[in-house]
């Protein structure tokens, strides 16, 4: 804990450095200041009982700082600590008065150790005595011949009112020097003035120490002013400069311009490292410098090039960190001064960034670099509308060698090819043989396609033969499990945007990309179910019109004004054989029943996705709640979702974000109703997703009644419970769903026929070897479900007319027809 003006006693900093507090030096004397050093010292010396310093805090801002010693005077007080400590002293020392926090310190000591330190003179600052010299600094060079005497009176509005040159300074440097302190001025005053705009820190101006800061601005005050205040000072900085004063002085000293840069840049990039909302002020200084270019080639348009040659490309981009400056404004900047990009320049423009990159990543490797540093360049290319076909071949040209980059590179360069392709979409077909070579390293598992022994049971993969340039390319897609979620997503999002070009196609292209999206929808259960939503909403932004179209055809076919089941019978015929001319729908369709037989689970989750709904919604509840279905009235088989099994949700909601295509599931769910009614075998599995489909297409039950009633009649009394239950549901939903005033007459024949085959005398003898009495109760739990709903209960009562009140002489009947009569 040393100061360029106060020493400490040698016996403090040995006892200090004693008690090993492990702290960070490189801050340290920040660390006394804020009070986060005291609270760890008296923490050692006290123990963590009497001083508990868990609150603490350790950052830049004033508010911290009056935290941390609220905290330790509260402490100190509690616990009657034999030192002085007041609000007075800690006012000192938060204002950053070195001999308070010394003589702070050393009483600490004394009453820690029992030792007297001896008296100690406390040098004071020399006011306006003689010159002093400018202390080392990383500041730019020109600041070094300041007179610094004239900074430290605060009450001066100005630097300097009247200009006191260093001694035995040649003549024909005084100009530089009286533009350099104009500059300098300006700046001061116009920092100043930012500061007192805002009563709450106008007392943050004394804090400033005239022997370090300069000038006002910037970077030391900036890490010293509240994070709140921050961003609004420095906006209020750039409103206030004057942009005539600067071109002025930098049109009389070009360096002037590297100067200013470095102070503005520099205290952005420090502003950013406090505040997460300063990222916005790179834009605003950025555009604040380009906007002096512009206006200094209004006035002298020969001196731009001067500039970018001996200013920019020489120095300023050696001494920005483009790891933290971000690439795409310091192309916007250079580009700014240069109307034209020659290859030259744009080549002299990569290499210097990549040697800036090379000094701040070393670990990364150098064509790693340059793809980050192509693809910056690309996305400013695409906003400022500035860019050549001929530096966009340039950019194709690094990826052309791609494929020797380790994986993650490779995306990199896909990313860079398809920014080109945007740009230039003529480049597509020029580039494609390369495109599909990298895409092939991608999809493709190489140890897998060299090392593979075929059993010979085992049906080989059929890859898909594209054929470009005169070189045929294989495609397995077998390394698509391989990739995780966002790799993926990237890849087929890749290719979404190729798609979108109007003006070119790449037949090749779009084979891969349809290729990519049957894949991941044929293997379903052996991908991650983040991989299998992926290719599905890929698949039915796709084919959604086509998949619509359907189905309005199988929903004309269904509805009830065809005037025969003949006619309708006709419609469905050639509704099927629509389908059957859309083979990839056709796969599509049968993917997913069959992904959903074999994970019912999941059912929720895949009409979500679909229907573009948040993780969080039911889709299911939704639609019952529209429908007016209320499921928890009476259904034996849980409905639950289950999708916070199968993926997390910031993961759910970034897939569906990215790829949803607007599809109304209204109007694509009935496609899947009627292949899954008319090409699935029933089970207790098929029938619980029935029961959800149908709460989706409720207008569709009517086609469900006529296929599958008969069998569901019958399968309520299967032995097995779970299909039984589930026979149960789904004839109870479909009853519910169609018109019973149109079907009340084969309703009512049904149910007659049911109760008949369970009670009836005649029925005895096809009861051998099984149990009747489990029968009759399945019969009846489901007779006593119609009979909750409303609806149901007149074509009872007319069924039980039409038998004459006839129960077979079984009580439990008898009590149900007394039941239903009665309520009548």
């Amino acid at each position: 804990m040393q100061s360029s003006v106060i020493q400490v006693p040698p016996c403090v900093t040995n006892w200090f450095q004693s008690l090993k507090l492990n702290l960070p030096t490189a801050h340290l004397k920040h660390d006394f200041h804020n009070g986060w050093a005291f609270g760890h010292l008296l923490r050692k010396i006290h123990g963590s009982e009497k001083f508990e310093t868990r609150t603490l805090e350790n950052n830049t801002s004033f508010k911290c700082s009056q935290h941390n010693w609220d905290r330790i005077l509260q402490l100190h007080r509690k616990n009657n600590l034999p030192f002085i400590l007041n609000q007075e002293i800690i006012d000192r020392i938060i204002a950053k008065d070195e001999q308070t926090i010394l003589k702070l310190f050393i009483s600490i000591y004394e009453n820690a150790t029992g030792q007297q330190v001896p008296s100690i003179v406390y040098p004071t600052i020399p006011r306006n005595t003689e010159r002093l010299k400018s202390p080392p600094t990383t500041l730019p060079k020109v600041y070094q011949t300041i007179d610094v005497s004239r900074l430290i009176s605060q009450n001066n509005e100005n630097i300097s009112l009247k200009i006191d040159y260093p001694l035995n300074m040649p003549l024909f440097t005084r100009s530089s020097f009286e533009n350099t302190r104009k500059l300098i001025d300006h700046l001061s005053s116009v920092c100043k003035k930012s500061i007192t705009t805002f009563p709450e820190i106008t007392d943050f101006i004394e804090m400033l120490d005239p022997r370090a800061d300069f000038c006002y601005p910037f970077p030391q005050l900036l890490l010293r002013l509240p994070q709140e205040f921050c961003v609004k000072v420095c906006q209020q900085l750039v409103n206030n400069l004057d942009i005539n004063l600067i071109s002025e002085c930098i049109l009389e000293d070009y360096l002037l311009f590297y100067d200013f840069a470095v102070i503005m840049l520099q205290s952005v990039i420090a502003l950013n490292q406090v505040s997460s909302s300063a990222r916005k002020l790179f834009d605003i200084i950025t555009d604040y410098l380009c906007d002096i270019i512009k206006h200094i080639r209004e006035i002298n348009a020969d001196s731009i090039y001067i500039i970018y040659q001996n200013v920019i490309m020489s120095r300023l981009i050696k001494e920005i960190p483009l790891i933290n400056y971000s690439l795409t404004h310091f192309f916007k900047l250079c580009l700014t001064c240069t109307n034209t990009l020659t290859p030259q320049s744009f080549n002299k423009l990569l290499s210097c960034s990549i040697t800036n990159l090379k000094n701040t990543c070393p670990l990364y490797s150098e064509n790693r670099l340059r793809f980050e540093v192509l693809v910056a360049f690309t996305i400013f290319a695409s906003q400022e509308n500035k860019y050549h076909e001929e530096i966009a071949r340039s950019c194709v040209k690094y990826c052309l060698h791609a494929v020797l980059l380790p994986d993650s590179d490779k995306f990199v360069a896909i990313d860079l090819f398809i920014r080109c392709f945007s740009l230039f979409p003529k480049l597509i077909l020029e580039c494609e043989f390369p495109f599909l070579r990298l895409i092939g390293f991608i999809v493709n598992d190489q140890k897998l396609a060299s090392s593979q022994i075929i059993d010979e049971n085992e049906e080989p993969i059929k890859p898909l033969f594209i054929e470009s340039n005169g070189f045929e390319f294989e495609f397995y897609f077998n390394n698509l499990v391989h990739l995780n979620y966002e790799q993926l997503l990237f890849l087929v999002l890749s290719f979404k945007k190729i798609e979108t070009f109007d003006q070119i196609k790449s037949d090749n292209i779009m084979q891969v990309s349809k290729g990519i999206d049957q894949k991941l929808i044929e293997l379903g259960d052996e991908l991650p179910a983040t991989h299998y939503f992926i290719g599905l909403l890929s698949f039915i932004q796709r084919y959604y019109q086509n998949m619509t179209q359907l189905s309005g055809l199988f929903c004309e076919a269904l509805g009830s004004q065809l005037p025969s089941q003949e006619t309708q019978k006709q419609q469905i015929d050639l509704c099927e054989a629509q389908l059957q001319n859309n083979p990839d729908i056709e796969l599509l369709l049968k993917t997913v029943c069959q992904y959903l037989l074999n994970n019912p689970t999941q059912f929720n989750a895949i009409f979500s996705i679909l229907h573009g709904r948040q993780f969080e919604d039911d889709i299911l509840a939704q639609f019952a709640i529209q429908s007016g279905f209320q499921e928890d009235k009476y259904f034996n088989v849980s409905l639950d979702s289950g999708v916070g099994n199968i993926i997390s949700g910031f993961i759910y909601q970034k897939i569906s974000k990215t790829l949803y295509a607007n599809s109304n599931i209204s109007k694509i769910a009935p496609l899947f109703l009627f292949y899954f009614v008319i090409n699935t075998e029933i089970s207790p599995e098929m029938l619980q997703l029935l029961v959800r489909i149908l709460v989706i297409t409720k207008d569709l039950a009517i086609f469900a009644y006529q296929k599958l009633s008969e069998e569901l009649f019958t399968t309520v009394l299967a032995d097995d419970d779970k299909f039984s239950n589930a026979a149960c549901d789904a004839l109870l939903c479909i009853l519910l769903f169609i018109p019973q005033t149109s079907f009340a007459d084969d309703i009512r024949s049904n149910i007659q026929t049911l109760i008949e085959y369970c009670y009836s005398f005649a029925a005895r003898g096809q009861f051998e070897g099984i149990n009747r009495s489990l029968v009759q109760n399945k019969c009846m739990i489901f007779l006593q479900h119609i009979a909750k709903e409303q609806e149901f209960q007149a074509i009872l009562i007319s069924m039980i007319e039409k038998m004459d009140y006839e129960d077979f002489g079984n009580d439990q009947l008898g009590k149900f027809i007394n039941e239903v009569a009665g309520e009548l």
